[in-house]
């Protein structure tokens, strides 16, 4: 007996709920990239106007989900003071609108156990909530760094140099607003050749970062600092492909080309001398491969280093391109198990066109 309403169309059902499906999976895994805004606890109105609006930008990058510790205030908050988290929470919601705040914004709780009594610390909850049970003050920190894609500091005093450190130890890409003052000013200061190289900034970039004054700027200064501190942080947390080769001056010249493919297809390239990372090398190695999008790997001067790198990236189930700059026919020149793989050779043109094809693959999957 047909159903109220005509029959059912089983199939059509099955496709519209498979396509709402992967609909909604799409939207869940559009913001998979964790900011976490960390700083100062007692910022004037200036400052945490700007934080506002640069949560709100960044917020932008639908890839972009904001995470801070929830603080609130406490007893050392003055009236008109605020903390970097109420901050990034008020450009939160203004980019919200009045929609749940999960998908954007994340609050990292101590242990309240943990938490700094003394000060009466009060915190909010806010978004997705979680706390850190069982951690001392210093883990919780760790943690925060660890989970962070990329980190952005604000003024901050004492803690907030204890994350840029960690940052700097575990090879998280961090950006301390200079102009906010406090830890951030000093981090920038004293690591800047660092922050430029780890974070690719251009020389113009650079210098609007420098000379950018948050007490003298004008709304059209203001609006091109938080533009470019925006860029920042999504090119960082954007595709990123290692190049494995030997820390050699003389091999600049062919970085340089392959970072101009690397970034004219959308990956940010990352070299372990040119980005200066700390901590023991072969740990952020396997970081770096377990994390990156693609690997290239110059293999042209067989250096003991970079075929290591290159077990490394097998052992994780990556398949890298390899470059052979010298002739083709002295291929078997390189160990046999690097022979059966993907390897580009030829002119630097060539090589060029190779990690083009190459990306583009890593890009859609393939």
């Amino acid at each position: 007996m047909p159903m109220p309403g005509g029959p059912i169309d089983v199939l059509g059902y099955l496709r519209r709920a498979e396509s709402a499906t992967r609909m909604g999976l799409a939207r869940f895994n559009m913001r998979n990239k964790r900011v976490l805004v960390y700083g100062g606890t007692r910022l004037d109105k200036q400052v945490s106007t700007f934080v506002i609006e640069q949560a709100c930008q960044l917020l932008g990058n639908e890839s972009i989900r904001l995470m801070t510790g929830g603080f609130e205030r406490s007893a050392l908050t003055g009236n008109d003071e605020m903390s970097t988290d109420h901050a990034a929470l008020e450009g939160a919601r203004r980019f919200a609108r009045g929609a749940p705040l999960d998908e954007y914004f994340e609050t990292w709780l101590p242990d309240p156990t943990k938490d700094r009594a003394a000060e009466q610390v009060e915190r909010f909850r806010a978004g997705k909530t979680e706390e850190m049970r069982g951690l001392s003050a210093q883990a919780r920190r760790m943690k925060l760094v660890q989970l962070a894609d990329a980190i952005v500091t604000v003024s901050g005093h004492i803690q907030t140099s204890l994350v840029l450190e960690l940052a700097l130890s575990m090879a998280r890409p961090a950006l301390p607003l200079s102009f906010t003052g406090g830890d951030s000013a000093d981090h920038w200061r004293d690591n800047h050749s660092y922050y430029v190289a780890r974070l690719g900034l251009s020389d113009g970039e650079t210098r609007l970062l420098d000379a950018f004054d948050l007490k003298t700027a004008e709304a059209a200064a203001m609006q091109a600092c938080i533009a470019a501190i925006a860029t920042t942080i999504s090119r960082v947390i954007s595709r990123t492909c290692l190049v494995l080769m030997p820390f050699q001056k003389e091999l600049d010249p062919q970085y340089e080309t392959l970072t101009a493919v690397i970034r004219a297809e959308g990956y940010h390239p990352i070299r372990l001398d040119r980005d200066l990372y700390a901590g023991d090398v072969r740990e952020t190695v396997v970081r770096l491969l377990r994390d990156c999008d693609a690997v290239v790997a110059d293999v042209s001067t067989r250096s003991p280093n970079v075929m290591y790198e290159v077990g490394l990236a097998h052992a994780f189930g990556r398949k890298p391109l390899l470059l052979w700059r010298e002739r083709a026919d002295a291929l078997e020149e390189l160990p046999f198990y690097l022979r059966p793989q993907r390897i580009a050779t030829g002119s630097e043109s060539a090589l060029a066109e190779a990690l083009k094809t190459y990306l583009a693959e890593a890009r859609s999957g393939r």
